[in-house]
C-alpha cells in the first residue's frame, strides 16, 4: 500500500511489517529438567517434553555447556578404563560398589551411567578390585596409582612388616584393608604408618626372613605331595 512521500524524507509506508515471534524465555525448572535428562534420551524426545523446537533446545544446551560425554560413563567406557569385561562393572554396581544410574535405552536395555566422581570414589574406596598394571595410560591410570592398593606380599615388600601380623592389625582395626575373595588388600594411604610401626631389625633382614619362609613352605608341600626328602622308600 503506498503513500505520499515525507519531506523529509522518512518512510510512511502505511504496509504492516511482520513482528518476530522471540521464544519465550528458559524457565529454573525447564532448565533443571535439561541439565537433568541431556543425554539420558534423545534430542527430539526431550524437544517434545519441554514443548520447545528441537534447535532451541541444542542452542540452550551449548550455552549451558552440557555435552553428552559428560552426563556419564557407561558400563562399556568404564570397563576400557580398567581394562576388564563390562560384566565385572555391572556386577560392581549389583554389589554397591559402584554408584550408577540408569541412562537412556539400548532396544530393550537400559544403560548404566557413572560419573567421573563415582569412578574415582570407586578407585580410592574399593580399589582392591582395580589392577594398576593393566590399565591403560591415561588420566585414570595416574589416579589410581595415586590411590593404589596393595597386596600383603607387597606390603611386607614395601614396609618390611610380615603378613600375618598385617592381617591381625587389620582385623583389629589398626589399619584399613579390604578383602577381595581370599586376599586381602591394604591402601597406600596406610604404608607410612605401617613402616614407621615395623621393626627396624625386620626390615634390615627383610631377605633372610622371607628366604627362610619360602623353605619352610617348600618343605610343607614336599611333605604333603610325599616329594623329595619326604618321598616314601619304594
Amino acid at each position: 500500500m503506498g503513500s505520499n512521500a515525507h519531506p523529509l524524507g522518512f518512510c510512511v509506508c502505511q504496509h504492516v511489517q511482520p513482528v518476530w515471534q522471540r521464544s519465550r524465555h528458559w524457565s529454573a525448572s525447564e532448565v533443571s529438567y535439561l541439565e537433568e535428562w541431556y543425554g539420558r534420551m534423545t534430542d527430539e524426545r526431550l524437544a517434545e517434553k519441554l514443548g520447545r523446537p528441537l534447535l532451541g533446545v541444542r542452542l540452550k544446551a551449548k550455552r549451558l555447556r552440557l555435552r553428552k560425554r559428560n552426563t556419564g560413563l557407561t558400563a562399556s567406557n568404564v570397563a576400557s578404563i580398567f581394562a576388564v569385561d563390562p560384566k565385572a562393572v555391572v556386577h560392581w554396581i549389583a554389589a554397591g560398589l559402584l554408584r550408577a544410574r540408569r541412562g537412556y535405552t539400548v532396544g530393550v536395555n537400559r544403560t548404566w551411567m557413572m560419573t567421573d566422581e563415582a569412578v574415582e570414589a570407586f578407585i580410592r574406596d574399593h580399589g582392591q578390585y582395580v589392577d594398576v598394571d593393566r590399565m591403560p595410560p591415561g588420566w585414570w591410570r595416574d589416579v589410581a596409582e595415586e590411590h593404589r592398593w596393595y597386596s600383603l606380599v607387597e606390603v611386607e615388600r614395601l614396609t618390611g612388616e610380615s603378613p600375618h601380623r598385617l592381617r591381625q592389625a587389620v582385623q583389629a582395626g589398626t589399619y584399613r584393608g579390604a578383602m577381595r575373595g581370599p586376599h586381602l588388600y591394604i591402601p597406600a594411604g596406610e604404608l607410612d604408618r605401617i613402616r614407621e610401626a615395623t621393626d627396624a631389625w625386620r626390615r634390615t633382614h627383610l631377605a633372610i626372613l622371607q628366604r627362610e619362609r619360602e623353605e619352610r613352605l617348600k618343605r610343607r608341600r614336599d611333605k604333603r605331595k610325599g616329594v623329595g626328602r619326604f618321598s616314601r622308600a619304594a
